[in-house]
């Protein structure tokens, strides 16, 4: 086990238009998949991060306006659209169930429970809430289970999630749940049940794009609508596992990727639901050292206006972030 607490990130704030960098904090706080899970605070100049102080993993907020800094006893996941509402994450635990994904470290907390996961949401007047909990105790068959990738609705109204159950013979059991905020429900998506869903993004408030596991070799693109609890697959030219995200000025367009083939060349692509093809696309070459744990995946993702791509590539060697104006 690599002790990932001992090496530091740097936050930086980059001015697109002069190439200035701000190096504004480090941080201990992070993993090869997540980062430190930095992000915007969705309705002003602030962000937000995870952050390591005296031994504790916690959250760190920066104003990028009056350079205030405040400190959140939890570990950031994902940010509700409205700004009210966070979701935390035990990373502690997931690095130790689902290396790469967590936090690293060769000091796990001795009250540390393998086997009992919550799916838990922190309002921004610091008030800690578990929604739901799934708890593994009595199977002796299980080693660990774990809740990630966990986001809210465009709304807010709902939140979307992976629950993960670690078996002795090292076998994952992925299982996409929904939870509904007003109605304070749970809900399985029953497709889950028999198939391996991978990725998934929020196309609106009732529908949501995941890819889907068919077979050895092929997943598919699947549409899947919460309202109607039913699916439809998309272009069987998608056919490979990536990291799907709807451009948010525009609903037709999806962004996502491919991991690398033989040769390997990564695929960045747009994806029209409307006319069912693909209207752009462009490699990147990752080479054969980063992979496994460290592997540098594309993980694309739209800039709030909907006119650039940024992803992650190896360039010369490192890890690099490219941005790409789009004109679709």
């Amino acid at each position: 086990l690599i002790d990932q607490s001992k090496k530091k990130v740097f936050i930086n704030l980059i001015n697109l238009k002069n190439k200035k960098v701000l190096k504004l904090d480090r941080t201990e706080a992070w993993s090869w998949q997540l980062g430190s899970n930095l992000q915007w605070h969705p309705k002003n100049d602030s962000i937000f991060f995870n952050k390591k102080i005296n031994k504790r993993y916690i959250t760190k907020q920066i104003d990028l306006n009056s350079k205030k800094t405040k400190l959140l006893n939890f570990s950031i996941y994902n940010i509700c659209p409205n700004g009210k509402y966070f979701l935390i994450a035990d990373f502690i635990k997931i690095g130790k169930l689902r290396k790469g994904y967590g936090f690293e470290t060769n000091k796990l907390q001795k009250s540390l429970n393998l086997k009992k996961s919550k799916l838990e949401i922190v309002t921004n007047k610091k008030n800690k809430k578990v929604l739901y909990l799934f708890d593994e105790s009595k199977q002796k068959n299980v080693v660990g289970c774990y809740i990630n990738h966990q986001t809210f609705s465009p709304d807010g109204s709902k939140i979307a999630y992976f629950y993960t159950v670690l078996k002795k013979n090292n076998q994952r059991q992925i299982f996409f749940f929904c939870y509904c905020l007003k109605k304070r429900k749970n809900f399985l998506v029953k497709i889950s049940k028999s198939k391996l869903i991978s990725h998934y993004c929020w196309k609106n408030n009732n529908e949501i794009l995941f890819t889907m596991k068919q077979n050895i070799k092929y997943y598919s693109y699947v549409l899947y609508n919460i309202k109607f609890d039913n699916f439809k697959i998309l272009n069987s030219e998608l056919n490979k596992d990536g990291h799907p995200m709807f451009n948010p000025k525009n609903n037709d367009l999806f962004v996502s990727d491919t991991y690398p083939n033989l040769f390997g060349f990564q695929k960045l692509f747009i994806f029209s639901v409307r006319k069912k093809k693909i209207i752009w696309k462009k490699y990147f070459y990752s080479p054969y050292k980063y992979k496994g744990i460290m592997r540098c995946d594309l993980h694309p993702r739209w800039s709030n206006d909907g006119k650039k791509i940024m992803v992650d590539f190896v360039s010369n060697g490192n890890r690099s972030i490219g941005i790409f104006a789009i004109k679709v």
